[in-house]
């Protein structure tokens, strides 16, 4: 019940964003300047520039905690491999 509800709260959240990105579609969005490269910029731009000048900064420690959770899993997915790999062809 607990997915269901959260998956329910990410449909209303994409709704929203799609609702606001129409109505305002004439209006440019300002470009960001980014530490962040690759792949986590392009998960983490479109939402930035979006929500700059507002008082939105749940937005930005959200993305902080994705992007350290997705580079923590794929560090260990990596050291895995490694591991994984050595094993095997030590045989």
């Amino acid at each position: 019940m607990l997915i269901k509800n959260a998956i329910l709260n990410l449909v209303d959240i994409r709704k929203l964003l799609l609702v606001y990105r129409l109505r305002h579609y004439n209006e440019p969005l300002p470009d960001v300047g980014l530490t962040i490269q690759n792949r986590d910029k392009q998960l983490c731009k479109p939402l930035i520039r979006l929500f700059q000048n507002t008082e939105a900064l749940e937005i930005l420690k959200s993305l902080s905690k994705l992007l350290i959770e997705k580079n923590e899993r794929k560090a260990s997915l990596k050291q895995g491999s490694i591991i994984l790999s050595s094993v095997l062809f030590k045989k």
